[in-house]
């Protein structure tokens, strides 16, 4: 089978973690699947180099187009092409907004042209998801002609099927495993960390949009120095272009400002080390848990929000707090504090969880549905 796999430039572009699909998971999906020929219609970005081997470009898009010429794309060119390179299915990449003519099995007869024989063409769509950032507005029709979903963790496959106008007629839930760069640190290189971000102390860490809704977060930090009289810090890491400076500025007359650090427009490259040398790793509420595999690799524990986003098949290696209480996000402070034994276990059953989740796996996964 001919399979065109869509990757537009949300897919491609790095805010809280490198993208993978091209990297980590293009490379075997292609070993994997040895009947099927892979082809790419890159939309808003160019061929990245090097090009896994096996998979043939067929489309590029600048993002720069009118909408006249974005019109044109969907309705015209592509579809041109899928038809000369025999392309029998489309899998869309983290996106679900572009809507292409002629793709996907709800009312072909209705939506698709005539080609120059006579008879209508058609492939079957299949879409993998996993940023609910991208979540499409009610306009978009693809889910409802998508013959199956992927759905990167439990908790996107929720959103999908409450969802009820994206009318998701199939999900099929897949695990990825973590990014291969994130492990377990050594002493060495934890130390190090330490001594460049949290002068030497032993820190908890936050990363991803700084504002007023950690408030609850900082407050707990505030009883937990408070009550154990330790020297340890709260590390904020602020995502590229996602911090409210009034907020930051505000928080100069914070009582523990000497132990709060930021770290405003953190590069993505520099999370493995900062998050392999922490103590627990804190997720504020209503963030969205897609770095937990990324958490669980490197061996350290989590403390979370106690919400359906965060709850899955690793429930018993979670610390959850109760919803706006500062004082359970400090007593998880302080049980990762006092209780080593516990923490332990929390770092190996993590460490586990990550260990059986492949992209070999996921890759496996994917071409069943695909099937």
């Amino acid at each position: 089978m001919n399979i065109a796999i869509h990757i537009s430039l949300p897919a491609h572009r790095e805010v809280f973690l490198r993208p993978y699909f091209m990297t980590d998971l293009l490379p075997q999906l292609i070993r994997v699947s040895s009947a099927h020929r892979f082809f790419l219609i890159l939309d808003g970005f160019k061929t990245p180099d090097p090009l896994p081997e096996g998979v043939l470009v067929i489309a590029e898009r600048d993002k720069s187009g009118s909408p006249v010429s974005r019109f044109w794309w969907s309705r015209v060119t592509l579809p041109k092409l899928l038809r000369k390179h025999r392309i029998e299915a489309v899998l869309q990449v983290n996106q679900a907004r572009t809507n292409f003519f002629g793709v996907g099995s709800t009312k072909q007869s209705e939506d698709c042209k005539r080609n120059t024989s006579g008879s209508f063409e058609e492939q079957r769509l299949f879409i993998y998801f996993e940023n609910p950032e991208e979540m499409p507005g009610r306009n978009s029709r693809n889910f409802a002609k998508a013959e199956l979903v992927f759905a990167g963790s439990e908790h996107v496959a929720r959103r999908l099927t409450t969802r009820k106008d994206l009318k998701v007629t199939r999900v099929k839930t897949v695990q990825r495993p973590s990014l291969p760069e994130f492990v377990p640190v050594n002493p060495d290189a934890r130390e190090l960390v330490r001594q460049t971000h949290s002068s030497g102390r032993n820190y908890f860490f936050y990363y991803g949009p700084v504002g007023k809704h950690l408030l609850s977060l900082i407050k707990a930090f505030s009883i937990f120095k408070k009550r154990q009289k330790s020297d340890w810090k709260l590390l904020i890491g602020g995502a590229v272009n996602m911090t409210d400076e009034p907020f930051i500025r505000s928080l100069g007359q914070y009582r523990y400002r000497d132990d709060l650090v930021l770290l405003n427009n953190l590069n993505p490259r520099d999370l493995p080390g900062l998050i392999s040398s922490a103590y627990a790793l804190l997720f504020a509420q209503g963030q969205d848990p897609f770095m937990l595999p990324e958490v669980f690799a490197s061996a350290v524990p989590v403390i979370a929000p106690d919400e359906p986003a965060f709850h899955g098949s690793w429930d018993h290696i979670v610390m959850y707090y109760e919803k706006d209480s500062q004082t359970s996000i400090a007593e998880n402070m302080m049980t990762i504090y006092k209780d080593e034994s516990k923490r332990s276990a929390m770092v190996r059953e993590g460490r586990l969880l990550a260990e059986s989740r492949t992209w070999e796996a996921l890759a496996r996964d994917i071409t069943a549905g695909l099937e």
